[in-house]
């Protein structure tokens, strides 16, 4: 879902969790397809393993797509008069106390022996919110990247006297994304 500018607030939402939403329902449904098999006068063993399967699949299609519409109800950012929210990881801050906002762009950059060379590389936007000493940065994880003088304009309308700046610098970011544990 694009950026949603109304009266009160602007938001921000992602989007890329429909994907999640369609696994969980094909979850649900792969449960209702073993459900419906004729597997009720079998070994007694097989009966109990069968039925725990539907039931995982029933609980774990049912919990994403509870946590996925939950996610997709709330947006990655929003700022009102009040302040600047990131209601998915608990910020909140209210104007008084932000010095500045910046708004750039990240190019992740994944070390992976897996992927081929010529794979491209992710941007997103960032938002950096410098709250006394400390900034905090907020990615925004969209498929296509929002237009950064719509962000800016819209975190403008309520910012007031704090400074809001585009950075022109994509800051590339390099880590490894190797399978297996981390230690």
């Amino acid at each position: 879902m694009a950026a949603q500018a109304g009266a009160g607030s602007y938001e921000i939402r992602g989007d890329g969790r429909w994907s999640a939403l369609a696994g969980a329902v094909f979850a649900v449904v792969l449960g209702v397809l073993v459900l419906r098999m004729p597997w009720h006068d079998g070994f007694l063993l097989s009966q109990l393993f069968l039925w725990a399967f539907c039931l995982a699949c029933f609980a774990g299609g049912a919990l994403v797509v509870v946590a996925v519409v939950t996610s997709a109800a709330r947006p990655d950012v929003r700022v009102d008069r009040t302040g600047f929210q990131a209601p998915a990881s608990g910020f909140r801050a209210d104007w008084p106390s932000v010095r500045q906002i910046e708004i750039g762009t990240v190019e992740l950059r994944r070390r992976n022996f897996l992927q081929p060379a010529g794979t491209p590389l992710p941007r997103r936007r960032v938002i950096w919110v410098v709250r006394g000493d400390r900034r905090y940065e907020f990615q925004l994880v969209r498929e296509r990247p929002l237009p950064v003088e719509e962000i800016r304009a819209g975190i403008q309308r309520f910012a007031g006297e704090v400074p809001v700046h585009v950075l022109e610098l994509t800051e590339g970011r390099e880590e490894w994304n190797a399978p297996g544990p981390r230690g």
